[in-house]
Formats: structure tokens, sequence, C-alpha cells
């Protein structure tokens, strides 16, 4: 099966905290004529500005044909939006789902949704191995040694906060925006007097996961089903279980706080051993979204 793979276009830099915020009101600003002064009006480098354009696309905050905001990037960032800082837990589990979904930056999308079905551990070069076969499988040719390489190296600075053995020359990473979710850790071994590091996508409950960023991306992925099985939302691609990492048993006790708060609209059933999430119609992600940021 063909499938498109997009590498690289971060510049080596993870996406910072207030990046988001500064490219969705520079590049979606329709008075914005020419590129001559982002250097300028973003107040960073070229290379930076060329990473920023690169991360609101990623994040599926801008669209990527024409700088128009998205429904996310409106809800957020424009006026009137709800978390202009990011200041809400919330807010970066909705941004690492769109990460993943938009794909601009496919890396995020084969290791939570494939690899994760593999293996929750892996080095460095087992992913680049990873990827290397994935691309195969997917007639792609975009995988280049150095290219993907490099896009691993940010895509652990996104997740993993910066060890004392492990050197960063590029920025801080106590910024990159999603390293407070914890979905990936870092380890070590002393091998040979050397250093090794491996790295463990932490699947478990997930208590920290706001039930209603669950609910939406289960609304935006299904968006007119009236009966979900609880199989799929473990296992299909981009499925709330594969994305945040979440267990079987954490899946089932969001679903429980679904239905506790919208009984109308929400029930699980368990009927003879078939497990499915029953929705009415009529309530949309836009709902679900915009009663979390009131509550």
């Amino acid at each position: 099966m063909k499938r498109k793979l997009s590498f690289s276009g971060h510049e080596k830099f993870t996406c910072r905290n207030f990046w988001l915020k500064k490219g969705y009101d520079h590049f979606s600003n329709p008075q914005k004529t020419s590129d001559e002064n982002d250097v300028i009006e973003l107040g960073v480098g070229k290379n930076m500005v060329t990473s920023i354009k690169h991360w609101v696309r990623a994040f599926g905050v801008l669209e990527e044909s024409n700088s128009t905001p998205t429904f996310l990037g409106e809800l957020l960032f424009g006026e009137g939006g709800k978390d202009l800082f990011l200041e809400d837990y919330g807010s970066l589990w909705l941004l690492h789902y769109s990460l993943i979904i938009t794909e601009r930056a496919s890396l995020y999308s084969l290791v939570f949704n494939e690899l994760r079905r593999e293996r929750t551990d892996f080095t460095k070069e087992q992913l680049l191995n990873f990827i290397e076969r994935k691309c195969k499988d997917y007639q792609s040719e975009a995988f280049n040694q150095v290219t993907v390489s490099s896009d691993i190296d940010v895509l652990i600075r996104n997740y993993v906060p910066l060890s004392s053995g492990r050197k960063n020359e590029l920025e801080d990473d106590f910024s990159s925006i999603l390293i407070e979710l914890n979905l990936i850790k870092e380890y070590s071994q002393l091998i040979n007097d050397e250093k090794k590091f491996w790295y463990k996508i932490e699947v478990d409950e997930k208590d920290e996961l706001p039930w209603q960023i669950v609910l939406y991306t289960i609304l935006d992925q299904w968006p007119n089903s009236t009966s979900i099985s609880i199989t799929d939302l473990l296992n299909t691609n981009n499925s709330p279980a594969l994305v945040f990492a979440m267990t079987n048993e954490g899946l089932i006790l969001k679903i429980k706080e679904m239905e506790s708060n919208y009984s109308k609209h929400i029930h699980y059933d368990e009927t003879a051993g078939n497990r499915v999430l029953q929705i009415k119609q009529g309530l949309t992600k836009e709902k679900v979204i915009n009663d979390y940021y009131q509550r």
C-alpha cells in the first residue's frame, strides 16, 4: 500500500513555548504580504522562522496550503481563544493528538499508532530501523537516514526532558511544549563504560488526561457513529488508547466519566461480553470541547 510520508522541516528545533501562538498570529494575518519581514516580526533567526512555520502546520493550527486557521487553531489562539498561552493541561493533549492525526510530521503517527503496537520500548537505532521498514512497506521514498535520525532526535526532545548525560547544543529543551505530558521516558545503562539510552512509551491509565479530551477525539474520529466497539477504541489508528498510550482499564474509566456527565448522549454497554460505546446523535466535538473550556 502506497502512503505519503513526510519528514524534516523543523530545522532541528523542538516546538517551544509560545511558538504556536506567535506563528498563528503572524502567518494567519491577512495583512501579511511577504516573507521578507518574518525574522524581524517574529524576533527569531531565519532557521527558527522556518521551524515555527513547520510546527504551526504539523500541529494542525494552520492549514497546510493557505495558512488559514483550523478549528483547533481558532479554538486555542483565535479571537477569544480558549487558551492563548497553553496554560491548560488539556490543550497540550489536544495538540499531541493533532500532531499525530495531521501527519505533516509522519514520525509521530508512526510511533504512537504503529510502533506502539509492536513494542513500547526502543533505542534510537531500533526506531530508525523501524521507520526504514515502514517506508518500504508503504512504498515511500521519503526515507533518508540522516533526515529521519534528526527527526527522531527532535521527537525525543519534544517529549523527554534533557538528561545530564544527553547533550544538546541547540536549545533549552525544558521549553518544549509536550514534555509535561510524560508520554515518553528515558532510561540509561552503563555498558562497557559507555552510557546507552533507550526510551519507553508510558502506557498507563492516564489519570491526568481529561475525559473530555478523550471524548473530543472519539467524536472527531467517528463523527457519525452511534455505536463504536471498545476494540476499535483500543486498536484503530488514531484511537484514544493508541494516541494517548492508555490501557484498556484507563479507557473504560474515561468512558464511565463520559457516561456520568453526558448521560443523555453516552451509554456504555457490555451485553453478552460485547463492549460498545453508544453515542446518540446531537453530541458534537465542538460542544464537548467548549463545555470543557467553560467548566
